[in-house]
């Protein structure tokens, strides 16, 4: 069974972090558990490392945040059978845009957390990204390795002792994402295969090679694992229902190593691991334990360290031993995890200098004389929340790597330099991009690395402003006027909205007029036109302005019953713009409001009950013509809706597409029949208005997850279309679309009462029923097609008159699995998942 994250409880005020974490009761008898935050609109929203989990939790509603390896298997395997498409009209692929390091004031460079480092002779060889995949370094600089690999999401990494073209990953972060299992290369990265554990795990926190480079440990979150054939094969050999969360190698005598187990302790094995032993030194805490980390000295190896946080994730205490393991003496400075341990809490000896030592939470410190004094590192080049450190053999280089991504030192720890650190794996959750001039403006805001943009099309990336970044949106005329927001600045805005004129090098607050708000991921829109209205939201109420000045557009009489989750707006059109309000919430009637030109109206109508609309994306040039699309995982065959008159009415097009957490949606500008849609796991096309998706992946990295899109509109200048994509730990994409001579027409809309039901049984063994009602006679075509969009049953065409009708299915012939059932008529489409079973 898989383990549950540890327990938190509130603590912890940091410099530039506060995290207020909340204590919560087991699931399902699997041990404690993670930060499950609820609504925003019930409760003050937590703060830091945290937010992570709470980001994808809203994504994944009803699902949890860390999706279980099982669900994450089946939607990759139903993705696979869509294909790639075939109907690109021949468009170059996607392309990276960066950010290629965000140069910060002064001389510092971010770019994205990093979880593992590997260390050699020549220098830094490897990096594990958390979201951003295995990057090594050639002389064309850092390149990435595991671009084909089923998950993106690495917990640690390892090279061969000897052989560097040998690498093992981990995937899977500990307590933020499942990964795919254990990998390995033998060529580089060109090629990687995946080495089946047993009890497979779910994701790793560490993975390192013995001296023999034969012999591999694995710390997992299913217990510790070895292999005694170069990572081939593994068996397990601990588990004691908690997590080891860090490993330490005696560096002569390989029978000899140390782990860290969650609540436990510190535990020995002088067998190479087959057997365990907690070591029952009385100075070593045995109760209130947390997270821990260790390390060993390489130059006298009976000196250790070990760095515990308590089980609310505070700092327990920092220990030292000079006897191996026999006696132990406490050295703790301050708390430096600033109640975030679960998620930072590394430590690293020097190998040459046992008295030196580095040890990272929220912040870097720096003994030189075993633990008696500690130094804060202050440095540019530093980023807080420290996640893995490694010496070279010489003890003169150290890199640790952190939530803006690495950095480097000469001089073991004095001083820093974050030069190298130009890896595209920032974790954008919201980006923007000039309409139409030129060259591209493009930037976003992302987890812990504030507002980054580019004002030179991609050539050079600057870090705007800080704390966790939000929105941002570009004056569609004048790329020097930017709105974006951020967050981690309290009072009654938790995020605050900024308005750059000079194209970000210089940003002011611009929050007048805006009432409580108290969310986490503010947007900001416009409406394209020139000039534009800006569009925002704080709680239950959306504001606009064309000035800076906000104005409330819904008052406190008309108050939204539940906080504003996402805002969008189209172009004017001949009866003005259009917002799309979407609430945080599943109840139907109190999910979706629209502005009618004068006030807003609840039109959810027509879309599935039970779950939220999670993002209406416009149509690039048609105000009346919108996507909703449904959130979460759940719905299958009720994932995207079209509208063509502003929401009243709502037809169906999710076609074929699998059940995955949707991000956007943007509508060819000439051509409404082809749509393109980012999800979490990836991107998807359609050539047909929805009736069939298939992968538009080109270029982009396999299991890339797109959070949001945008586009650059040069058709009438340069005959030039481009989406714009963010990932959560790739940057920045962006492909041009082909455009096409003559506008092909929407069908009209579906009448609201068209709709295809199953009568029953739904999952069925032999066959089911389906039933759907005409308001007037119309032709009629009922078909079956797999979850890869292949026809494979035609039921009926015919034509039919007004009223109600029953239509029976022969399953007998149809393999086991999910089919969708697609009704077309001269009313409208309407769709519906059916499943036959074994």
């Amino acid at each position: 069974m898989r383990s549950a994250p540890p327990r938190l409880v509130p603590l912890g005020l940091a410099a530039c972090l506060v995290s207020f974490l909340i204590a919560l009761g087991p699931e399902s008898g699997e041990g404690p558990s993670a930060p499950s935050p609820a609504s925003s609109g019930s409760r003050e929203l937590e703060r830091g490392p945290e937010l992570i989990r709470e980001y994808f939790r809203r994504w994944h509603d009803p699902a949890p945040a860390d999706l279980d390896p099982a669900t994450l298997s089946r939607l990759r395997a139903e993705i696979r059978a869509l294909g790639e498409s075939e109907a690109r009209g021949g468009e170059a692929p996607w392309t990276c845009f960066g950010p290629f390091g965000l140069a910060t004031s002064p001389g510092g460079t971010y770019s994205g957390r990093i979880l593992d480092l590997d260390a050699g002779v020549g220098g830094l060889r490897a990096v594990a990204a958390a979201s951003g995949g295995v990057w090594t370094r050639d002389a064309g600089g850092w390149q990435p390795r595991t671009d084909a690999l089923p998950s993106q999401w690495i917990g640690s990494l390892d090279v061969h002792p000897s052989d560097p073209n040998v690498m093992l990953a981990g995937t899977g972060e500990p307590f933020i994402r499942a990964g795919a299992g254990l990998f390995k290369t033998t060529d580089g990265g060109a090629t990687w295969v995946n080495r089946p554990m047993s009890p497979p795990p779910a994701t790793c926190f560490r993975v390192r090679w013995a001296a023999n480079g034969t012999t591999v440990h694995g710390a997992f979150d299913l217990g510790y694992y070895r292999s005694t054939n170069g990572g081939d094969t593994w068996t397990r050999f601990l588990d004691l229902g908690a997590w080891p969360s860090d490993l330490a190698l005696h560096p002569t005598d390989p029978s000899v190593l140390y782990l860290t187990i969650w609540g436990q302790g510190v535990f020995r094995s002088v067998n190479g691991g087959t057997i365990w032993n907690e070591l029952p030194s009385p100075d070593l805490p045995q109760t209130d334990l947390g997270r821990g980390a260790i390390t060993i000295c390489a130059s006298d190896p009976d000196r250790i360290y070990v760095t515990w946080a308590n089980a609310a994730s505070s700092l327990r205490g920092v220990y030292r031993t000079t006897d191996g393991g026999a006696t132990w003496t406490d050295v703790s400075p301050h708390e430096f995890l600033w109640g975030q341990g679960w998620y930072n809490n590394t430590i690293a000896v020097s190998p040459t200098d046992p008295d030196l030592v580095l040890a990272g939470g929220g912040e870097l410190l720096r003994t030189t004389d075993g633990g008696a004094t500690w130094t804060g590192a202050n440095d540019p080049a530093l980023h807080a929340d420290f996640h893995a450190c490694e010496w070279s053999a010489d003890g003169t280089q150290v890199w640790v790597g952190h939530d803006g991504g690495f950095s480097h030192s000469t001089d073991a720890g004095l001083t820093w330099s974050a030069a190298e650190n130009t890896l595209p794996i920032t974790q954008f959750v919201l980006v923007g991009a000039s309409p139409s001039a030129e060259p591209f403006v493009l930037g976003g805001g992302s987890q812990d690395n504030g507002i980054s943009l580019t004002t030179d099309g991609g050539a050079s990336w600057r870090f705007g402003h800080g704390g966790d970044g939000g929105g941002f949106s570009v004056h569609p005329t004048d790329p020097n006027v930017i709105y974006s927001t951020a967050g981690l600045y309290g009072g009654i805005w938790t995020f605050r909205r900024l308005r750059s004129t000079d194209g970000g090098a210089n940003w002011n607050h611009v929050d007048g007029g805006i009432g409580v708000g108290s969310q986490w991921w503010i947007r900001v829109r416009n409406d394209l036109e020139d000039p534009p209205t800006w569009y925002s939201y704080g709680d239950g109420y959306v504001y606009r302005t064309t000035t800076g000045f906000w104005f409330g557009m819904n008052n406190t009489a008309t108050a939204f019953p539940h906080f504003v989750s996402e805002l969008t707006a189209s172009r004017a059109g001949g009866n003005g713009g259009t917002v799309y309000a979407c609430l945080d919430s599943a109840i139907d009637g109190e999910r979706l409001r629209v502005w009618n030109g004068s006030a807003f109206e609840e039109r959810s109508a027509g879309l599935p009950s039970g779950f939220a609309v999670r993002k209406v994306p416009s149509h690039p040039r048609d105000p009346d013509v919108a996507f909703a699309l449904m959130n979460g995982i759940g719905n299958p065959g009720q994932k995207i809706f079209r509208t063509t008159d502003r929401g009243q009415q709502w037809t169906n097009v999710t076609g074929n597409l699998p059940d995955v957490p949707l991000a956007d949606l943007v509508a060819h500008p000439t051509d409404d029949q082809r749509l393109y849609l980012g999800t979490e796991m990836g991107m998807f096309a359609t050539t047909d208005g929805g009736g069939t998706w298939a992968r538009w992946h080109d270029g982009l990295p396999e299991a890339v997850v797109v959070t949001e899109l945008t586009y650059v509109d040069r058709l009438a200048e340069t005959g030039e279309f481009h989406l714009v994509a963010g990932t959560y730990g790739r940057g920045i994409w962006a492909r041009p679309v082909a455009p096409t001579a003559t506008a092909t027409p929407l069908p009209a809309a579906a009448d609201p009462s068209l709709r295809l039901e199953a009568a029953g049984p739904n999952p069925f063994r032999d066959g089911t029923t389906l039933a759907f009602s005409l308001p007037r006679d119309s032709g009629v075509t009922l078909r079956l097609f797999d979850v890869s969009g292949r026809k494979v049953l035609d039921v009926l065409e015919e034509r039919r008159p007004a009223g109600p009708h029953r239509v029976q299915i022969d399953g007998r012939a149809l393999p086991a699995g999910v089919y969708f059932a697609r009704l077309e008529t001269e009313l409208g489409v309407s769709s519906l998942p059916v499943t036959r079973l074994r």
